[in-house]
């Protein structure tokens, strides 16, 4: 753990302890759970799922663009000349 330090040294308030309880300890060290992630490699997966989405979404907006290109297509072959 770190070291933490406060501003105003009146407002810290200190509890003491008079006898250690093992059984509350034993307890916790039970469910401790120490994680050592590869922070490097979730950025690179988090930022490669934010492209496949953003790439989803410019794929839709290109396809709309197409159906209305075509569309107006043809409209404009329907009409006679």
């Amino acid at each position: 753990m770190g070291q933490v330090s406060f501003h105003d040294h009146k407002k810290v308030k200190r509890a003491y302890v008079e006898k250690r309880e093992n059984v509350i300890v034993n307890r916790l060290n039970k469910t401790k759970l120490e994680k050592y992630p590869d922070l490097r490699q979730e950025k690179q997966d988090r930022e490669r799922e934010l492209r496949k989405r953003e790439q989803k979404v410019r794929q839709e907006r290109v396809s709309a663009r197409v159906v209305v290109i075509v569309r107006f297509a043809m409209c404009d072959a329907d009409e006679p000349e």
